[in-house]
């Protein structure tokens, strides 16, 4: 442990460290390395039991968040996960798939969907150019607007 280096706690969260704040927080000893890991991401360092420690649920937590940003982006259908989130080369416009682009498909048209990465090993999806649009396709894109809407497909 280095001298003088101290994390500030309030409320059991480690809110930031070696500021003097009096009273209104607790103060605890801890390393440059500590200080160091929660600087790159303040998930890595917990407070737990009276200590700063490691956080042991780091990697799970950072793979849920990874999955979470993920589904904000994408949806899946049959046909592999379509991005929410469409750039239109000839224009350079970024346009919504379900909402902008899907009124305009038919059965058969080229489609890029992406294959979702486990976000261990790896964090860049694979893109597939050989899709085609399918009445499957169109049902499920049908869905995902319902579900965005209303959270769920209503039952008819």
């Amino acid at each position: 442990m280095t001298e003088g280096h101290y994390f500030n706690v309030c409320n059991n969260m480690i809110i930031d460290y070696d500021i003097d704040y009096s009273d209104l927080v607790q103060q605890y000893p801890t390393s440059q390395e500590m200080i160091d890991k929660w600087k790159e991401d303040n998930r890595k360092v917990i407070f737990m039991d009276n200590e700063i420690i490691d956080n042991p649920n780091y990697e799970e937590e950072k793979q849920e968040e990874y999955e979470r940003m993920w589904r904000e982006d994408f949806f899946n259908t049959s046909l592999g996960w379509v991005r929410r989130k469409v750039m239109v080369q000839a224009t350079g416009e970024t346009r919504d798939f379900l909402y902008d682009m899907k009124p305009n498909l038919s059965i058969g048209d080229p489609i890029i969907t992406y294959e979702k990465p486990d976000f261990v090993e790896s964090f860049e999806p694979i893109q597939h150019r050989d899709r085609v649009v399918t009445e499957q396709f169109l049902i499920e894109c049908k869905q995902q607007i319902a579900i965005d809407f209303y959270g769920e497909i209503p039952q008819q």
